[in-house]
């Protein structure tokens, strides 16, 4: 039996595991049909967008955990930006809420996967009521390369039941995650506030004031 899947050029698909096996079993199967499913939710960071030049939000953005300041060069009416969510060390952060306060009866592990530019994450928790995990992106592909702009990630969570041991009810959600930006001035970590660029592939436009304006989602 073949699949065909067609693909964007630079889009990476991450497959689940494929078991093929042909056996003869005369136990019925679990009946999943009764068994409450996942009611997952997924909040990805807020993505950078701000006026990098308003002198009132001070030097701490809260809303994405990073710092800001400005410099003015003498002589010319350009400024000197730095925005710490530009340094290669900050990564995109996507919290998973796995349950909530009531958990199903009978309910024995909940399963969490997400995929993201070819990376797979596996993980699962004992049955516990208000769990939720806090998944980081590096910002790199499958073959550890950066990437810019916005990626789609796809969060899967299932739950396990004790009476029909590994068989699991899946949900699926997806969100986007930031990625490096494409900086205009590379001066040691500062931008020039009137030096934009534009990524054309993501609709991004990242400012040199640290604002980021994102076409792409408007």
């Amino acid at each position: 039996q073949e699949h065909t899947l067609w693909l964007p050029w630079g889009r990476f698909f991450v497959m689940d595991t494929i078991v093929m096996r042909h056996e003869e079993n005369d136990i019925p199967s679990c009946d999943l049909s009764s068994f409450s499913r996942p009611v997952p939710m997924v909040s990805p960071a807020p993505l950078t967008a701000f006026a990098g030049s308003c002198s009132e939000r001070g030097t701490v953005v809260p809303e994405i955990q990073s710092l800001q300041d400005e410099v003015p060069i003498p002589g010319s009416d350009m400024k000197l930006s730095y925005l710490s969510s530009r340094t290669a060390g900050y990564k995109s952060i996507l919290r998973v809420t796995l349950t909530h306060s009531t958990i199903p009866f009978n309910l024995m592990k909940v399963h969490l996967m997400v995929a993201v530019e070819g990376r797979l994450f596996r993980k699962w928790f004992p049955a516990a009521p208000n769990l939720s995990y806090d998944f980081v992106w590096d910002k790199t592909d499958v073959y550890s390369q950066k990437v810019y702009g916005l990626s789609e990630s796809f969060v899967s969570v299932g739950f396990e039941y004790e009476s029909c041991p590994d068989l699991i009810l899946w949900e699926k959600r997806t969100a986007f995650l930031q990625g490096y930006e494409t900086i205009a001035s590379k001066l040691g970590g500062w931008t020039l506030d009137k030096h934009h660029a534009l990524n054309i592939q993501s609709g991004i436009l990242h400012m040199g004031n640290g604002e980021n304006v994102f076409i792409s989602q408007q």
